[in-house]
């Protein structure tokens, strides 16, 4: 599997667990659907760029990253999907999940590592980008809002 392929595979098991969340919390629902909706569009524009690669119009830096921490990565966010399934979650330990998640993702800084592409695709990736920083703040708001009394 390609480092692209992981990636996208990455995002839809992020999708998988935001709704898995939506259907624990329901007063947070649409928050969750909609953080999953995004996921699952990321997952897309990844897949995109796969195809422009591919076709030689874009670029990926595979140095830039390292499969095992992918793979370690994965196997985190389907551990925590399991136990969404098998366990009594908080809501506050499903938003600190996500912001761990969502700020691990920009940490990663992976968006250097994409070069070239199509236009549509470059505005996509940094639309992608955007809803990174976005998906910190959301989470980071209802954190903020569970701790007040």
């Amino acid at each position: 599997m390609n480092i692209l392929d992981m990636l996208a595979n990455n995002e839809e098991y992020i999708a998988k667990l935001y709704q898995a969340y939506a259907s624990r919390f329901i007063e947070y629902g649409t928050f969750w659907n909609g953080m999953a909706a995004e996921e699952l569009g990321h997952a897309d524009i990844i897949r995109k760029f796969s195809r422009e690669v591919e076709q030689g119009l874009g670029h990926i830096n595979e140095k830039r990253f390292n499969k095992e921490a992918l793979d370690t990565y994965s196997n985190y966010v389907k551990k925590e999907l399991d136990a969404v399934q098998k366990t009594r979650l908080s809501l506050m330990h499903a938003l600190s999940t996500a912001f761990y998640i969502e700020q691990s993702l920009i940490e990663a800084r992976f968006f250097e590592a994409f070069e070239g592409g199509s236009e549509e695709t470059k505005k996509l990736l940094q639309q992608y980008k955007a809803h990174e920083k976005e998906h910190v703040e959301r989470v980071r708001k209802i954190m903020v809002e569970q701790r007040l009394p």
